[in-house]
């Protein structure tokens, strides 16, 4: 008998928050890589001009603001078309890790292209949805907001829109990411199309909606808390006085720091996506069912084997 390769089985709400460390640390030599060529350059740029700029007597005006806005252009680049890179990498990164086979850095590499087009364009479309839903809402009530205060009304109108505004678009942000996070490993694994992997996502995350939600706000509460350590960090290292050229390095050892985090979500993302897999269609008893036939391959992606 084949001995199964394909260990997945549904996880609890703890076991997903430890087994994304856990294949952060299985695999830090493939993540660490990945995360510093996908978004390394724009958090090194940003740190380097911070640095810069308060160098006594070494930039001008116009130069410190053109080397800023340099390193936010490539920043910004890097988060729109850059990360949804790193998150294809990652996402393939973790599923060979639950098969338990090694992947390469190249390999990981090869992944984040193979899947680049429907990737970045899942990754701008979600952003341009989330953008048109704020417009729209900031329209509904800002618009009727304006055309009372010309009827008259005091200018409390736009204190009680912007009341109503910003906990409406957190909201709204928090629902469209809970459930399209599931994108890339979708189109990772099942190799689907832009709107396909949205459709897919929907529904993996329909009956499991506040369970990731909560997943993806305590994740971002630890990289926030990570995150603000590494700034203090980097505030500690910054003396004016210092030779310019010591800068580079400090920005360079930062950058590493700073870039762990990156791959968290997309780790997390994909332990999601197999649980729901599990849950939903039960992938883990046809696993088992392959090994017992004595199948090494994965077993086929079929939504309609076990029918909601």
């Amino acid at each position: 008998m084949t001995s199964i390769r394909y260990p997945i089985h549904p996880m609890h709400f703890t076991e997903l928050l430890d087994g994304v460390f856990r294949v952060l640390r299985s695999r830090f030599t493939v993540f660490l890589p990945i995360a510093l060529i996908f978004m390394g350059t724009g958090p090194f740029l940003m740190d380097l001009s911070s640095r810069l700029v308060f160098q006594p007597g070494r930039w001008t005006g116009v130069a410190e603001g053109a080397f800023f806005l340099l390193a936010l252009l490539i920043y910004s680049f890097s988060f729109l078309v850059l990360q949804p890179l790193l998150s294809a990498a990652a996402a393939g990164t973790t599923s060979y890790s639950l098969r338990k086979e090694r992947l390469t850095l190249r390999e990981a590499l090869k992944i984040a292209g193979r899947h680049s087009g429907p990737s970045i364009a899942a990754w701008l479309f979600l952003w341009i949805l989330i953008a048109g839903g704020w417009i729209i809402l900031a329209g509904l009530l800002f618009v009727p907001a304006v055309l009372a205060r010309m009827a008259g009304a005091g200018e409390w109108i736009f204190g009680l829109g912007a009341f109503i505004f910003f906990p409406a678009a957190g909201a709204f942000f928090l629902f469209i990411m809970t459930r399209f996070f599931l994108i890339i490993p979708v189109i990772v694994e099942e190799k689907t199309a832009i709107f396909g992997a949205m459709k897919r996502s929907w529904q993996l995350t329909r009956s499991s909606f506040w369970r990731t939600m909560s997943l993806m706000i305590v994740l971002g509460l630890l990289t926030f808390s990570y995150q603000f350590v590494v700034s203090i960090l980097s505030q500690s290292l910054f003396i004016p006085e210092w030779p310019w050229v010591l800068h580079g390095p400090i920005s360079l050892f930062m950058t590493v720091f700073y870039c762990i985090p990156q791959v968290l979500p997309p780790i997390l993302a994909t332990l999601i996506y197999f649980d729901r897999r599990c849950r939903y269609e039960a992938m883990d008893l046809q696993a088992e069912i392959d090994g017992w036939n004595g199948e090494s391959a994965l077993p086929p992606l079929s939504k309609e084997r076990w029918p909601s």
